[in-house]
């Protein structure tokens, strides 16, 4: 729902140029989810390296503490 939000912002900044609200959309897209896209990529090679599954198992337990 936020990312439509922010769409519908940046159409209503540029009713007239479209392309222009999607570039700036994506923009701000790729630099609010560069830090989700590292942790996925990390959590990636946690799941599935040669230490797995205790290396989940980890990754879990740094989180309840």
């Amino acid at each position: 729902m936020y990312d439509g939000s922010e769409l519908a912002r940046f159409i209503s900044e540029n009713p007239d140029n479209i392309e222009a609200a999607l570039a700036a959309y994506e923009n701000e897209l790729h630099i609010r989810s560069e830090k989700f896209a590292w942790q996925t990529a990390e959590n990636l090679k946690r799941f599935f390296d040669d230490s797995a599954p205790q290396s989940t198992v980890d990754l879990f337990r740094e989180h309840l503490k």
